[in-house]
């Protein structure tokens, strides 16, 4: 169900730059003739080619051959990279929103070191006040999208402190301090900041009724589990249908651990328990696994690639547990063996499945282009499973 929900990827083809290289009277350019973009040389008519696509050929191919003078065109391979100090100035150069556009797409992309680079040049700059606000907001939300929110709660902090910040911008900041509080384990003034968001002048209809989304997602967190589930349940559902995409995801996958946590504490024992136990492992797996589809329909990348992540590793850790569970007191030696060698046997399906789940998310970002840590995170657990 989950692999027909994922857009298949499409891997780019990575264009080659056009330019003329040269060949002296020997088959092979001296090192230096790779220094310029344009080098002439002298070949034999004769063997020319046609012009070509550079796209489609190696570096070193013919383009085209004057017929008069000999001298040829050829296929130069891709530019080197732009250094970091380049990069910096073509920055510098650009119109501060240009480089808003930019920071904007690599978010959108999880390419977050990306958009800290652009916006820590713009953070050099004399800038309009409310653009500086906004600034300072982004280069915060990149952190904290990077899993740094030590970083991005100082930050957020000082949009906060600035006249100049539009009162949407204070309220998102206010908003998104109190998330990164909740994710440091900082319960209380998570919730007093969550409090002083939903104050802000301005907050619209909308907003609030995000606030009260994060209200039971922290409530979730604070183990209030009592209360704040059905506040978390009737805030979702309160929630306009296609809305919010992004702050629906985090509470589903707030819910998403919350099944896998009360999984992995049923452990295995050598009784007639067993069986119950792992029915009932199972039964909040499948319950993690039906909020992991609604998260997939939502279409947010970072909780798509994270929920799938998740559901791997509750599968591998059910494998790791269950091949490792001690077997019944009353059976023979014999039966041992034939309990081993079952457990091994149902524990291959599971490990199939926490592949196939990292193997799906993996999938599912390179489909997007993207490159947050959550990928990181897939491609080291299908490098550790071999």
């Amino acid at each position: 169900m989950l692999r027909s929900m994922l857009r298949s990827a499409a891997p780019s083809r990575r264009a080659l730059s056009a330019g003329l290289l040269t060949l002296g009277l020997s088959a092979a350019a001296p090192a230096a003739a790779w220094d310029d973009t344009i080098i002439e040389g002298v070949l034999d008519p004769a063997a020319a080619k046609a012009p070509v696509d550079c796209e489609e050929v190696a570096p070193g191919t013919v383009i085209s051959t004057d017929p008069l003078s000999g001298r040829a065109e050829f296929c130069a391979g891709p530019p080197l990279p732009p250094t970091p100090e380049a990069l910096r100035a073509q920055w510098r150069a650009m119109p501060p929103i240009a480089v808003m556009d930019e920071v904007t797409d690599r978010i959108a992309h999880g390419d977050f070191a990306g958009a800290i680079d652009r916006l820590d040049v713009l953070r050099g700059e004399q800038l309009h006040p409310e653009l500086a606000a906004r600034v300072r907001f982004e280069r915060g939300r990149a952190a904290e999208l990077s899993h740094r929110c030590a970083e991005a709660v100082p930050l957020y902090e000082e949009v906060l402190a600035m006249p100049a910040a539009a009162s949407g911008l204070r309220a998102n900041a206010q908003f998104r301090r109190s998330l990164c509080l909740s994710d440091m384990g900082e319960h209380r003034a998570a919730k007093r900041g969550l409090r002083a968001a939903d104050r802000e002048p301005g907050v619209d209809a909308l907003g609030h009724q995000k606030i009260a989304v994060e209200g039971g997602v922290q409530a979730l967190r604070r183990g209030r589990e009592r209360r704040g589930l059905p506040a978390l349940q009737a805030a979702l559902a309160a929630l306009p249908e296609g809305e919010a995409p992004w702050v629906r995801s985090r509470a589903l996958f707030a819910l998403v651990e919350r099944e896998l946590a009360a999984a992995a504490q049923i452990q295995f024992r050598g009784d007639e328990r067993a069986a119950a136990a792992l029915v009932k492992r199972a039964e909040h797996i499948g319950a993690a696994e039906q909020h992991v589809i609604a998260i997939v329909k939502l279409r947010e990348p970072e909780y798509v690639l994270a929920a799938l992540l998740a559901m791997g590793d509750a599968y591998d850790a059910l494998q790791v547990d269950l091949v490792a569970a001690p077997p019944p007191r009353h059976l023979t030696p014999d039966q041992v063996v034939l309990y081993r060698e079952a457990l091994v046997e149902r524990g291959e399906v599971l490990r199939r499945k926490a592949l196939k789940y990292w193997e799906l998310g993996l999938q599912e970002g390179l489909s997007v282009q993207w490159v947050g840590p959550e990928l990181d995170g897939l491609r080291a657990r299908l490098s550790a499973a071999g």
